[in-house]
């Protein structure tokens, strides 16, 4: 499914309207990719939302789920879910690509006091190998009990490359405002990852982790974050295996009670 406009793509004049208004009773994700060979590219994503419900990951992705599939070319913006899971894409498994995309302004929350540390990623929530390649993870919020990552929330070898992870939130959220690191083997290559907040448990601002495996960061600049760079869960911990980082201005103190 391409957009169209004398033989390119348009993602900026196509748009997809999941229609979302307050008190609406549905959910009304905009996309669902489950094949390996569906490719969604050149589109504006928008408005779409997804409810609290039994917290699965086929509840997540406000925007879009997907369990294989390609989404290119795309401004992924303003979708919301109240799960916890994945405000504009959730992508989960090693088929699952997004690629040369624009992640902006989405948002994930969760509702209950008496669970925090749940879930995460205001722009994307990746799993099981998804990647997510040469994109913009931009003015994303997990805010409200989510376990972190207002940008990305990365569980178990996925892989984030090329991407510019600017200016997410997590300012009432469990920890992590750039990017959220659970399980082992997520990698980080080449990224830049600026302009983040801390959290309630001001673990990390840029990048942070919530278990004491190995993640990997390779030829990341990891900047002017308002708070720590890189961080870890204290009671847990994790191993980093860190290469060519630059890191600089990230003064380990958040605006943020």
């Amino acid at each position: 499914l391409r957009s169209f406009n004398d033989g390119a793509v348009d993602p900026d004049g196509t748009i997809i309207n999941g229609n979302n208004y307050v008190g609406k009773p549905v959910t009304n994700r905009c996309f669902t990719l489950d094949h390996v060979s569906a490719l969604v590219e050149g589109f504006t994503i928008t408005n779409g939302f997804v409810a609290l419900a039994t917290r699965t990951a086929t509840n997540g992705g406000g925007g879009v789920y997907m369990s294989a599939g390609t989404l290119k070319k795309c401004l992924v913006t303003g979708n919301t879910t109240t799960n916890g899971n994945g405000g504009g894409v959730y992508a989960t498994g090693s088929s699952s690509l997004i690629t040369n995309c624009r992640v902006i302004a989405n948002e994930t929350w969760f509702p209950d006091a008496a669970a925090p540390g749940n879930g995460g990623g205001g722009g994307l929530r990746m799993a099981s190998g998804a990647q997510v390649w040469n994109s913009l993870i931009m003015f994303n919020k997990a805010p409200l009990y989510c376990g972190g990552g207002g940008g990305v929330h990365c569980a178990v070898t996925v892989m984030v490359a090329n991407c510019s992870i600017i200016s997410n939130t997590a300012s009432d959220g469990w920890f992590g405002g750039g990017v959220c690191l659970v399980g082992h083997s997520n990698t980080l290559r080449n990224c830049l990852i600026a302009g983040h907040d801390d959290g309630r448990q001001n673990y990390s601002a840029g990048v942070g982790a919530l278990e004491n495996l190995v993640n990997f960061i390779e030829n990341c600049t990891i900047v002017n974050n308002y708070g720590h760079g890189i961080g870890a869960r204290t009671s847990g911990g994790t191993t980093y295996q860190v290469a060519n980082p630059i890191t600089y201005y990230n003064p380990g103190v958040a605006p943020y009670p």
